[in-house]
């Protein structure tokens, strides 16, 4: 039997120029399966390491390299040992192989890869979706997306074709609007999918938390408002319209203590509280050496400048006593 490392593809240096970039796809369901993205696959290689494995030219200068590892990429497992990975974003804008994707990934059990790409009139560049099954058909619901495609009032609604990998739009009509991050859950007794939590974008440009449940009836492809938590958000900003420092104070901030989040009902034992520490203070450590941090020439104190914009959910039993220079009650 061949080990892992004899089954990866081998990737010619014709193969790497002729595939390195991120793209679309020009019609429905084109594969474009081609040996430097499935190893890509295989090793679960991210931009700059797929362009450094073969001493490609600089994002800087060139363009996005492809990489398998994204942000916001659903994976769905099926019975017949598909494993189903839809689009998904690499890095954020100001990385040079920054790139939301419009494909779909299909693993079998075997180990056999296939990549199918979409033109962008069929399926947009798409992260942060739900990806739901029902029967031979993953829908997929809400996304992020590129700023310039976004609307307040519409909900990206699309289902994927487990037969042909075809990826169709569902008009529903007006819902929950740009939603992302949310829950997606199906009944089959009622042949619904109920839209839950998550975040939503609006025309202003923020991004507030969604409190609306809505279900998306799958015969008649609409939507249904079922529960709208009256919920208060609210928006700080500087006077002076700048950014402020609080990430950087963030990554300043002493190392949390564990006991901190402790419930006095239910005591954690030693071994828990150890545990929950070290996480704490992995996250810390990974968030420092991945973002450089800026100066802060004033002092901790309950004075620090605000982020611009800074979006929160406002909860009546907790206050914060930060001064701020305006506010706004948001929908």
């Amino acid at each position: 039997m061949s080990s892992p490392a004899e089954n990866t593809t081998k990737v010619t240096k014709e193969a790497f120029k002729q595939w390195r970039n991120a793209r679309r796809g020009s019609k429905q369901a084109q594969d474009m399966t081609n040996p430097f993205w499935v190893y890509c696959v295989q090793k679960e290689l991210n931009a700059y390491q797929a362009n450094a494995a073969f001493d490609g030219p600089s994002s800087f200068a060139y363009k996005p390299c492809w990489s398998y590892e994204r942000f916001g990429m659903s994976e769905t497992k099926l019975e017949d040992g598909r494993t189903i990975l839809i689009a998904g974003e690499h890095e954020d804008y100001y990385d040079p192989d920054f790139f939301i994707y419009n494909d779909v990934i299909v693993k079998d059990a075997n180990g056999k890869v296939q990549i199918f790409g979409y033109s962008e009139d069929i399926f947009p560049a798409t992260d942060f979706h739900s990806a739901t099954l029902v029967g031979n058909r993953i829908y997929i619901i809400g996304s992020l997306g590129y700023t310039d495609r976004r609307k307040e009032k519409d909900t990206p609604v699309y289902y994927l074709d487990l037969k042909d990998y075809t990826i169709h739009q569902v008009n529903s009509g007006q819902g929950p609007g740009w939603v992302f991050e949310h829950e997606a859950i199906y009944d089959s007794e009622t042949h619904s999918i109920t839209i839950d939590w998550g975040k939503r974008w609006i025309d202003s440009g923020d991004i507030i938390d969604n409190f609306s449940k809505w279900q998306l009836k799958l015969d008649t492809k609409q939507w249904t408002l079922v529960e709208e938590r009256p919920w208060s958000q609210f928006r700080f900003s500087r006077k002076d319209g700048e950014s402020n420092l609080l990430f950087d104070v963030r990554l300043d901030m002493p190392p949390i203590d564990a006991s901190t989040f402790e419930d006095p009902d239910t005591p954690m034992d030693q071994e828990t509280k150890e545990k929950k520490q070290k996480t704490y203070s992995r996250r810390c450590t990974r968030r420092k050496s991945k973002h450089s941090s800026r100066p802060i020439k004033k002092p901790w104190t309950n004075s620090i400048d605000l982020a611009s914009p800074t979006l929160f959910t406002h909860k009546p039993r907790r206050r914060t006593n930060i001064p701020v220079s305006a506010s706004q009650s948001m929908g």
